[in-house]
């Protein structure tokens, strides 16, 4: 199904005339499509500005993954704790 995906996206074609073409069922190749986009996304990372609270000079510092979980830290911390803990 790999080749298949490559051949789509330098095809030009929409999916369904795709599938048309390759006789390929349409639920079958939204399934491959969907499962091999999630496998070959790079992970990303986002940072959140990085903002100080009234009356304290310890910054907090927001890492977010993705849109589920955000990792808070406060206080001061060093750059290469901060590249552990993201991997970068």
């Amino acid at each position: 199904m790999q080749a298949h995906m490559r051949r789509y996206e330098t095809s030009g074609l929409t999916a369904v005339s795709y599938c048309h073409k390759y006789n390929l069922p349409q639920a079958t190749f939204y399934y491959w499509r969907r499962k091999l986009s999630l496998i070959e996304q790079p992970a990303f990372i986002q940072f959140q500005e990085i903002k100080l609270l009234p009356n304290t000079d310890a910054p907090i510092i927001s890492i977010q993954y993705g849109h589920d979980i955000t990792v808070r830290i406060e206080g001061p911390v060093s750059a290469s704790f901060i590249r552990e803990l993201t991997g970068c």
